[in-house]
């Protein structure tokens, strides 16, 4: 096993973060079933640990539920569409425009924000690219001097 270039450590268990163990770790953490890669990487300590921890914060651990069943702790929160007459309401209806001009404004700053960052890394590539010819150039000058000495 080759250990990962930069030697990242586990944060839990303070042991070296090879690449074979880090891969094992984002396919069962994507897969969601650690008990099958506490079996492969036979640390119980680790699984106990992890088991005390989910039980203090009453989780259910990742083996009690399949993916397809899972149902997250909070429920998104329900749209109730208005009804004509909260829609004819003259402080709805500023309220509306009012926040319609706040997207409007927000969405045109992310775009000239986003523009000008376009802009300025066009202007870096520009730049870069006269740079690269003035070193050939001077590249070629002092390759020329050599000669002639």
């Amino acid at each position: 096993m080759s250990v990962r270039p930069n030697h990242q450590t586990c944060v839990r268990r303070r042991v070296p973060l090879t690449t074979a163990v880090y891969e094992l770790l984002t396919f069962f953490l994507a897969s969601s079933d650690l008990s099958l890669f506490l079996q492969i990487t036979g640390n119980p300590s680790t699984s106990s640990t992890l088991s005390q921890k989910k039980q203090r914060r009453n989780v259910q651990a990742p083996e009690a539920y399949s993916p397809s069943s899972y149902t997250p702790a909070t429920t998104p929160r329900k749209y109730r569409l208005k009804t004509p007459q909260e829609r004819n309401n003259t402080l709805y209806k500023v309220k509306r425009q009012r926040n319609n001009d706040a997207v409007r404004k927000s969405r045109s700053k992310a775009k000239q924000l986003q523009m000008m960052k376009e802009k300025q890394l066009e202007e870096a590539l520009l730049e870069n690219k006269e740079l690269k010819e003035k070193l050939r150039i001077v590249n070629e000058r002092l390759s020329s001097c050599r000669c002639q000495n």
